[in-house]
């Protein structure tokens, strides 16, 4: 399974009207799924510049979520801290050796086609690219035949309500998130703004 263009347009344009009546259902769940990412990620929300950003982050990947468990009748992993880090570390650094053409494509490709219906600044879209770009290439090598997915630990879900209609069933071409060790590179909680 891989998030086509069309896929990335349907799920932000789900989130961009109700943004805010959704946000709050859509935290608490994605937090009690993927606990890890969501503190990896929660420095950023603290941030009252950030705030916005962050729970744009937190929706659209729950989103995600239960688009791809929908589409493929799977209950996916919760994913470790390092997992994580890691797969940002990858994105961000671009290592396409890594983790394939594709997934370095990806922060491109969220600009495009999911931060085009919000209105962000450059720090914003440039940390959600990168960090919705992890979270998507971890998904799809969760599901990617080819690729067993990282060790985790399984977790219950809600059914979505507003999932699109067509779940893209391709292959996924991106190595497994948890290949060979990386150089320490940004983390999700490493946003511009963040810093001092």
């Amino acid at each position: 399974m891989t998030f086509t263009s069309d896929t990335l347009r349907q799920l932000a344009s789900a989130l961009a009207p109700a943004m805010p009546k959704v946000t709050a259902r859509l935290s608490a769940t994605f937090r009690r799924r993927q606990p890890d990412f969501c503190q990896m990620i929660a420095e950023v929300g603290l941030d009252p510049r950030c705030v916005r950003a962050h729970a744009f982050c937190v929706a659209f990947c729950e989103v995600a979520l239960e688009y791809a468990e929908h589409c493929t009748g799977r209950r996916l992993p919760k994913y470790s801290a390092a997992t994580v880090r890691e797969v940002v570390c990858r994105i961000a650094q671009r290592q396409a050796a890594l983790i394939g053409g594709r997934a370095t494509r990806y922060p491109t490709r969220i600009r495009r086609y999911v931060l085009d219906v919000m209105d962000f600044d450059e720090d914003d879209a440039r940390w959600l690219c990168t960090t919705l770009s992890a979270f998507l290439v971890m998904l799809e090598g969760s599901l990617g035949r080819r690729h067993r997915p990282p060790p985790a630990d399984r977790s219950t879900s809600n059914a979505s309500a507003g999932t699109p209609r067509a779940c893209g069933r391709r292959r996924s071409h991106a190595p497994h998130p948890t290949g060979s060790r990386s150089r320490p590179g940004p983390t999700p909680a490493s946003h511009p703004k963040s810093s001092p």
